[in-house]
């Protein structure tokens, strides 16, 4: 009789992980089956959380603002080092142990993972606390800046100049109304602020206090000019109105790790839909999938969910975008691989199709789209990102080849590193997966229910022999959950360790400003 580890103190035994064999059915067939929001051709209901896990499927292409303190007891170069010793290797190590802590960093803040195609320091917490993500070279760890120095000065476009941290020297116009462009020293640098004071700015960084003369060269930016239009170097028909969003942008590549709840069904993931952080998948699979008495299924759809995959995501802002100080867009919400929001997703004609992303923590300048799920989550740095794939505001039946042309979507050409051009700002690489019943801990999920065993019951707010799910509301219990998720995908793993997402600072004031749009 087979022996069944149902407790979640006993989530944690060796568990055979097993691999994916599934058959491949036809994106209509996929989305009709296993999609939350499928209600049927007439339904005019509106999709519960459960729209966040939107199924984009293409016949063929795949697709700061406020410091959390996240757990992630990862060793720093754990995974460089199991892999000399199981290859029996005497060479230098992938990264040098410990040359980020001039920068200031500490022990747990940064690991040594590939970034792009090279082993690179990868920093996102300061102290413990969560930052813009640094990346700094293998053996120096030349890249990183100390935390609260800005980078080094270099040019913006001549349109004009986001803020402060931004050189407006050459634009000599600032983006933003309440700035005006005052000069520093003659030639060299120049910053948008409210307001400038003659001499040496204390809160700058000793390394770059020098005096300023707080000429005016400029102020906002309020009349425009006639240009000329120009193609996307990757895609010719891709023709933005706006010519920075046809050129590389000045934005930092970041590589980081998405995550999706999936069936055993295989398709093309994830252009034209949405991914998750671990905690915010976590999030999903609670109060969307685990409390159905009998299935894994959703609220809206019938094929059961089985497994986690994660993803390996190397993205780059395009320069509309990081010229207002942002990396990530608005999440867009996708339904059946078409977006539907917000605002008629007229985001894509002003910042290229940016990987959207939003927090759920209430009053942070990313908390939009839906925010209403603020009170249910307790899950750790929850975040959801939008990744647009082609012909993203058709409907699936109706992308057009011509559609996928003029609107080819964010996902660059197999083989480019994003640029941050409008048609080139992500890449999308499987990373692996986990079972769900190894991951709570049990054999069977069939066995598990004829047996009398419910995984988790939402009046209760437990299960029946089952335990790994009680508490949905516990920020203790949700952190644990959400570690143990990340344990299993670097034990499984080890020569990729996760790495987490940068936090989302998307600031939707900043983003619809001057504009109708009220987020």
């Amino acid at each position: 009789m087979r022996v069944l580890c149902y407790s979640f103190s006993l989530a944690f035994c060796a568990v055979a992980l097993s691999s994916e064999v599934g058959s491949r059915s036809s994106p209509e067939e996929v989305l009709a089956g296993d999609d939350e929001c499928w209600q049927g051709p007439s339904a005019q209901e509106t999709c519960a959380v459960s729209a966040l896990q939107h199924r984009g499927v293409t016949a063929s292409t795949l697709a700061d603002v406020e410091a959390t303190a996240v757990a992630a007891e990862a060793e720093v170069s754990a995974g460089a080092e199991r892999h000399l010793q199981r290859a029996g290797s005497k060479r230098r190590a992938f990264c040098e142990e410990s040359c980020w802590a001039k920068f200031g960093f500490d022990e747990g803040d940064c690991k040594c993972s590939i970034h792009g195609s090279w082993y690179m320091w990868i920093c996102w917490r300061h102290k413990g606390l969560r930052i813009p993500t640094q990346y700094g070279k293998q053996y120096t760890c030349s890249g990183l800046t100390p935390v609260g120095l800005p980078s080094s000065p270099s040019l913006a476009p001549p349109s004009c100049a986001a803020t402060w941290s931004h050189n407006c020297m050459t634009s000599k116009s600032c983006c933003d109304k309440t700035m005006t462009c005052f000069e520093k020293s003659a030639g060299t640098w120049a910053a948008c602020m409210p307001s400038c004071a003659k001499g040496i700015h204390l809160q700058e960084a000793p390394k770059y206090r020098s005096p300023w003369s707080c000429n005016v060269l400029g102020g906002y930016l309020a009349t425009t000019t006639t240009t000329t239009l120009i193609s996307s170097p990757y895609n010719p028909m891709y023709v933005p109105k706006d010519p920075a969003l046809a050129r590389p942008s000045n934005a930092s590549l970041m590589t980081f790790h998405l995550f999706r709840v999936r069936s055993e069904e295989n398709y093309s993931c994830c252009a034209n839909a949405n991914l998750a952080t671990a905690g915010a998948a976590m999030f999903y699979l609670h109060n969307e999938i685990v409390w159905h008495p009998t299935s894994r299924s959703g609220t809206n759809f019938d094929v059961a969910k089985t497994r986690i995959n994660r993803y390996r995501i190397t993205a780059k802002a395009t320069q509309p975008l990081i010229d207002l100080g942002m990396d990530f867009g608005v999440m867009n919400e996708f339904d059946l691989a078409q977006c539907t929001g917000p605002f008629g997703c007229e985001n894509f004609r002003r910042f290229g199709y940016a990987i959207g992303c939003e927090d759920w923590q209430t009053g942070s300048p990313a908390n939009f789209p839906h925010q209403q799920w603020n009170v249910l989550n307790k899950y750790p740095n929850a975040s959801w990102f939008s990744l647009a794939g082609a012909c993203p505001m058709s409907a699936l039946s109706k992308k057009s080849d011509e559609c996928k042309l003029a609107q080819p979507g964010g996902e660059c050409p197999k083989g480019i590193t994003p640029s941050g051009t409008g048609d080139c700002t992500y890449t999308l690489e499987e990373a692996g997966e986990i079972r769900i019943d190894d991951m709570v801990g049990m054999s069977s999920y069939e066995e598990f229910i004829s047996q009398g065993g419910r995984e988790y019951d939402p009046i209760t707010d437990q299960g029946i022999h089952l335990n790994f799910w009680d508490g949905r509301l516990d920020d203790v219990l949700c952190r644990q959950r959400t570690e143990h998720m990340i344990s299993m995908f670097d034990s499984k793993y080890p020569d990729e360790q996760t790495i987490q997402a940068p936090l989302c600072n998307f600031n939707k004031h900043t983003f619809y400003a001057g504009t109708s749009h009220k987020a």
